[in-house]
């Protein structure tokens, strides 16, 4: 998707690392992308351009810190679980 118009660019067959490193390589004009936490994303990136600046998605960058808040404060952020049920 482009973050600037909101246009969907492309469908990749799967979300495999050989995939995305060679959709990479045939578009040259990327020079951002935004992407989860899988490592066979950054690996792909980085071997189709080291010149393309990677950053986490809202969605992901959330979660993380969802994820990681118990570990720091002993206490969860939310429950989504009973927060649902209000």
């Amino acid at each position: 998707m482009d973050l600037q118009t909101g246009a969907i660019l492309d469908f990749l067959p799967n979300r495999d690392k050989e995939s995305v490193r060679n959709w990479l390589i045939k578009h040259p004009e990327i020079q951002l992308i935004t992407r989860d936490r899988a490592h066979a994303y950054k690996s792909a990136v980085d071997e189709a351009s080291p010149k393309i600046k990677q950053v986490g998605d809202r969605w992901h960058i959330l979660q993380h810190l969802f994820d990681s808040a118990p570990q720091v404060s002993g206490k969860p952020i939310l429950r989504l679980d009973l927060a649902w049920k209000q």
